[in-house]
């Protein structure tokens, strides 16, 4: 697809690559919440379900795959404004 029949946006997200911003953020998060169960929870045992601990783990991999993705993308849009 040629860039004059893409839209404004789709551009935009090309240029900053966000698509694989957002694949290498949420790569990051997954690995953080892994080692943070493994570390934390696996290793010393726990009385409580592990269900728990996944679920937090969750929450935690989505959190920081999203932070380190605004990162990323940040990054992206400053080298590129250093470009012009």
């Amino acid at each position: 697809m040629s860039d004059s029949s893409r839209s404004p946006t789709a551009t935009f997200l090309a240029a900053l690559n966000v698509e694989r911003n957002a694949k290498r953020g949420f790569a990051f998060g997954g690995a953080l919440a892994l080692v943070v169960l493994i570390v934390f929870v696996f290793l010393p045992g726990t009385s409580r379900p592990a269900t728990l601990y996944v679920l937090l783990a969750v929450v935690l991999a989505t959190s920081a795959g999203a932070l380190a993705t605004v990162a990323l993308v940040l990054l992206s849009a400053y080298r590129l404004s250093q470009e012009l």
